[in-house]
């Protein structure tokens, strides 16, 4: 009985100790296992922070190169629009060039004529003016009346509410064409002398530049007259500048500008006047 005991204590001192080691390494290896999940969970966090870093990175350089892109674009319809601006201001300033010029050959035409005309009627008043005959002496006497045209002359075109010039302007408005289209029909078919063209312009400005602005008014209705048929060796034209002012100062006293402006329409305007000579014979 004492040596089965002995048995009994050995074999479970033995039990003990494979079950301390057993448990021993089952603690080692759950710790290993651990570790090695861990390592791999940190691994695996670190390469998805760096492929979002380089998204990022992508997302902004191609961000950046659609902003170049739309620069590029807004420069080059910035640059499209400037050559546009430019291009037409160079047309207007052609456009503004061809019409000074054509005025401009038309006075000069006009007043070479208007010189050859005077020189013509001197020599016809010295040959005129007195007339030898075999037993007398003739004197020829020269007088000018108004040719009215069943009343259409003489007119100021046109003394409305608008007149007939716009604010610092010379350009005939279609209205205004109009009634020169039916004048010159009429002129082409009357007998007249000399037709007188006279314009005249607001007192705001500068007095020279006013005079200026009357006589181009004056040419721009003389010229397309001339157009017309009317001959320019008749037309007797002429600026007459700030003179003879249709509203008086009381009327236009005090009023700002833009008032001021609409109280002298009246004198941005032209007067046409044509006119036929008389001649009387006195026999002496």
């Amino acid at each position: 009985t004492g040596a089965a005991g002995s048995q009994a204590g050995t074999a479970g001192a033995q039990a003990g100790t494979m079950d301390e080691t057993g448990s021993a390494r089952a603690g080692s290896t759950g710790a290993q296992g651990g570790a090695g999940g861990g390592t791999q969970a940190g691994a695996g966090g670190a390469g998805g922070g760096a492929r979002s870093a380089e998204e990022q990175a992508r997302q902004a350089k191609s961000a950046a190169a659609a902003a170049a892109a739309a620069a590029r674009q807004a420069e080059a319809e910035r640059m499209i629009e400037r050559d546009r601006a430019a291009e037409a201001r160079r047309a207007e300033e052609e456009q503004r060039a061809a019409e000074k010029a054509r005025l401009a050959e038309q006075q000069r035409i006009a007043e070479e004529e208007r010189v050859a005309r005077e020189a013509a009627e001197r020599a016809e008043a010295e040959r005129r003016g007195r007339i030898e005959t075999a037993a007398n002496r003739v004197l020829i006497d020269e007088n000018e009346r108004l040719q009215q045209l069943d009343g259409m002359l003489p007119m100021s075109l046109s003394l409305d509410e608008r007149g007939m010039f716009d604010f610092d302007r010379y350009e005939l408005r279609p209205e205004v064409k109009a009634i020169l289209d039916v004048l010159a029909s009429k002129l082409n078919e009357s007998t007249y002398d000399r037709l007188h063209v006279m314009g005249f312009a607001d007192r705001l400005g500068e007095e020279d530049y006013n005079q200026r602005l009357s006589e181009k008014r004056a040419w721009a209705v003389a010229g397309y007259l001339m157009n017309k048929g009317v001959p320019p060796y008749k037309l007797r034209v002429q600026g007459r500048g700030e003179r003879d002012s249709q509203p008086t100062h009381d009327q236009c006293e005090g009023l700002d500008r833009p008032a001021m402006i609409e109280c002298l329409q009246k004198d941005r305007r032209v007067e046409i006047a044509a006119t036929v000579k008389d001649y009387q014979l006195k026999v002496q």
